[in-house]
């Protein structure tokens, strides 16, 4: 926003007839309207506008999804489906929904996380991932690009701080959920310091009146907690949505769209929506015909207005002008609220469209705007239940103070600072590849609202120094291999109609100098492309999502010649005709075979993936449930592969079965590689006979017909994710992320059996809040950190 007028604007106010302020009778500061305000606000937010997103919708992907699945948790008990939440949503008028399903990412392989399968997606649309976690205190994620592994746990502290880190790590968002049915208020202080995105300070329809019956809770109280944050010096933005659980009150605000987030930004598309959230350019309100208020912020009196609605300007003088543009303002009184809680202005605007200013004190570390319909209370709190139908609109406020940020430089575990190598707001999903002193690094990085773009640098000295980022176009999941002067480099080019997107590679055959075009491997709903070098050829392999609406795990040798080939064959199966879905529909278990890893040596590729084909009811209930890790192998350097089978046993998770089956342990984030003897070594997390998640080692001396007994890596007393392997001359190392209250950070062991035992594990990093994600290659590492200036990607030695 451009800063456009010359002389103070309260000259300006008063020079077309508006009097100079004076305090009202009541103590409130009076409202100054004029046409050169019109005007000049208008100025002030030409190119924005509010889109309207309902980022907080569960479906039957969610263990609650569901008036009577939720009682009685049978298969023919299913009702509110996808399409359904979907469809209801876009008819309110919301131009982005985000599918919040609990402790659950399965939702996003649904074959109706599809914009192209509603006939309601008119004009821009944009579906975005998400989930949302919960203990006590529940955390909602979006713009996700992954499951979230740890999420928020009821542990010592608030166990959001640590999601948040591992949500920002994949550049997403973290917020809390109805904050006062949880007991968040004891974490409170440890969020003020970590990179919690927004707080969910106004409840619509039943989510309201269920917040009513926990002790203290109720939209009174939700506003009076994001209240309490922001004078804590939490600067989250407010939002809301209609947590709608049930097809059966679609109804007013219980409904899709019927409360939703309204983002002040430049368009409809992921980037912007995400940019204008972390900017907090949000207010929290009602459907499509609810109240809205930006709120302008002149803190110098001499150029116009420098802030709008989330940010900040310093002020020079004993006040600040304050504006408002309403709209959708006649039946409510809009107030202004002050760091102490109190109300300091209010207006009860006389059109469709209003806009007022107020002079207020500079002494204020913020200002934000609620409002109520007329006739409420203005002192005091009202009745949680009151609060239900009064309490219709929360701003994020405007700042007259600086932020700070509580991150440190990373280090590594001997204390040796860590530099950044992404030169953007935010990088990270890193990969390397290395040909003797040659190293090329390539990671995800995004700016503002611009689009996320795939780079690559290269090192011609081991790693010490690096050469400027190089973009190779728009996307994510990159990955990279190099074979003496040739760079491969594989990425997905994302559809934000859907899950996926495009495979696409692009390669390099002068070392990484320069780049030829992209070409597309796979075309459609594909994503999270994974490379491996051969002796003499390439191997890539993906996900997809194929015609019977299942997601399947594919491989192309990339000689310039071969063809994908197949590798997962899960099918969907009918769980019957639902009992109470209204109309009744015939209830699909659709499986997805995703999340592939690939190793390579001499003539055997072997490929490994998460598998729900056996649950009983895959992709729903929650928490992923019976998810293994499937595998296929070829003896013919990736010719014809084996026919896919079970890699990891079943551990069940519970003593007795559900209505809806017996519930397995799951297996998840698969990492391979094949020792010099020609084992196969897989690694992956579970959590079996402790509390914790833990990384399991298992290997296969037969092409993986047999396996054995997976063993635990490290002592299970912290949880820990995404392990990775490499073979290195004096072993076989694995490399994990680990989540210590509220810290995480990146631990090692290495194999001297190949992968049969693991010697005592030790930890690389050392100080910084995030360490995670590593990828690793002859003897480095790269992975995601965070820095005092955002989340980036940073590399170092091993061994």
């Amino acid at each position: 926003m451009s800063r456009f007028l010359a002389v103070p604007l309260l000259l300006v106010l008063i020079a077309v007839g508006v009097a100079a302020p004076t305090v009202r009778a009541d103590g409130l500061a009076p409202p100054i309207r004029s046409a050169a305000l019109d005007a000049a606000v208008d100025a002030a937010v030409e190119g924005l506008a509010w889109v309207p997103f309902d980022m907080h919708l569960h479906t039957d992907h969610s263990s609650d999804g569901g008036v009577f699945h939720q009682e009685f948790d049978t298969p023919e008990s299913h009702d509110t489906f996808l399409d359904e939440q979907r469809d209801q949503a876009l008819r309110t008028g919301m131009a982005a929904v985000a599918f919040t399903d609990h402790r659950n990412f399965a939702q996003h392989y649904d074959p109706d996380f599809d914009l192209d399968r509603s006939t309601f997606a008119i004009g821009d649309r944009v579906l975005l991932t998400g989930e949302e976690w919960g203990g006590g205190r529940h955390g909602t994620a979006f713009a996700i690009q992954t499951r979230i592994d740890h999420g928020s746990t009821d542990r010592v502290g608030c166990g959001l701080a640590e999601m948040t880190l591992e949500v920002a790590a994949q550049d997403g968002l973290l917020g809390m959920a109805h904050p006062k049915d949880g007991g968040a208020d004891g974490c409170m202080a440890e969020l003020v310091d970590f990179p919690l995105s927004h707080v969910e300070a106004l409840r619509g329809g039943d989510s309201a009146l269920q917040d009513a019956g926990f002790p203290g809770g109720g939209n009174g109280s939700n506003e009076a907690y994001y209240q309490a944050l922001a004078e804590a010096g939490g600067r989250v933005a407010a939002v809301n949505g209609s947590d709608n659980h049930f097809k059966q009150v679609w109804a007013g605000p219980s409904g899709p769209g019927g409360s939703a987030a309204y983002v002040l930004t430049t368009g409809v598309s992921e980037e912007a929506l995400v940019d204008g959230i972390r900017a907090g350019r949000t207010l929290a309100g009602q459907g499509i015909t609810g109240i809205r208020v930006a709120t302008l912020l002149d803190a110098d009196g001499v150029d116009g207005f420098e802030a709008v609605t989330g940010g900040w300007a310093a002020p020079i003088g004993d006040t600040v002008t304050l504006a408002l543009a309403v709209e959708n303002g006649i039946g409510h009184t809009v107030r202004v609220v002050d760091d102490t809680g109190v109300v300091v202005a209010e207006v009860v605007p006389d059109g469709v469209a209003d806009t007022v200013a107020f002079e207020l004190s500079s002494s204020s570390a913020f200002y934000r705007v609620t409002a109520m319909t007329v006739g409420a209370s203005r002192v005091g709190l009202p009745d949680p239940l009151d609060y239900v139908d009064t309490f219709v609109m929360n701003s994020t406020p405007v700042w007259l103070t600086a932020p700070t940020s509580a991150a440190r430089t990373p280090a590594l575990a001997d204390g040796t600072p860590l530099v950044s190598l992404t030169d953007a707001d935010w990088g990270g999903f890193a990969d390397l590849a290395r040909h003797g002193d040659v190293v090329h690094l390539v990671q995800q990085q995004r700016t503002g609202d611009r689009a996320r773009v795939i780079t690559h640098q290269r090192s011609v000295d081991g790693g010490m120094t690096w050469s400027t980022a190089v973009p190779l176009g728009e996307g994510r999941s990159p990955s990279v291999v190099v074979r003496e002067d040739t760079v491969t480099v594989a990425f997905e080019v994302h559809d934000p109609r859907r899950f996926g997107g495009d495979v696409v590679v692009r390669r390099s055959t002068d070392g990484g100098v320069s780049f030829g075009p992209a070409e597309v491997i796979a075309a459609g709903n594909a994503a999270r492309p994974v490379l491996a070098a051969g002796d003499t050829v390439d191997h890539l392999v993906w996900q997809a999502q194929v015609d019977d609406g299942t997601w399947a795990i594919h491989h192309q040798r990339l000689d310039g010649v071969s063809t994908a080939t197949r590798l997962s064959f899960a099918e969907p199966w009918s769980g019957g005709m639902t009992q109470y879905a209204v109309p009744p529909r015939e209830l699909q278990h659709i499986p997805a075979s995703v999340e592939p890893t690939v190793a390579v040596h001499g003539d055997t590729v072997a490929v490994a993936w998460e598998d729900n084909r056996e649950d009983p009811t895959p992709g729903r209930s929650g928490n992923p449930d019976d998810v293994a890790i499937f595998g296929a192998v070829s003896t013919v350097a990736g010719v014809t592969f084996s026919t896919d089978s079970r890699w990891t046993e079943r551990v069940l998770r519970r003593d007795e079965p559900t209505a809806e089956g017996v519930e397995g342990n799951p297996a998840l984030s698969p990492s391979l590689a094949i020792s010099p003897d020609g084992g196969i070594v897989l690694a992956h997390t579970s959590t079996v006979d402790s509390a914790f998640t833990d990384v399991w080692v298992q290997r296969s001396d037969d092409g993986g017909a047999t396996w054995s007994t997976a063993s635990r890596v490290d002592a299970p007393t912290e949880w820990s994710y995404q392990p990775q392997l490499q073979v290195e001359p004096g072993g076989l190392r694995v490399v994990w992320q680990q989540a210590t209250d509220p810290m995480w950070s990146l631990r090692t062991a290495v194999s001297t059996d190949g992968g049969l035992t693991f010697g005592s594990a030790s930890t690389l990093t050392g100080d910084g809040r995030y360490h995670g994600w590593p990828a690793l290659t002859d003897g480095m590492m790269a992975w995601t950190a965070e820095q005092p200036g955002g989340v980036g990607v940073v590399t170092a030695a091993l061994g």
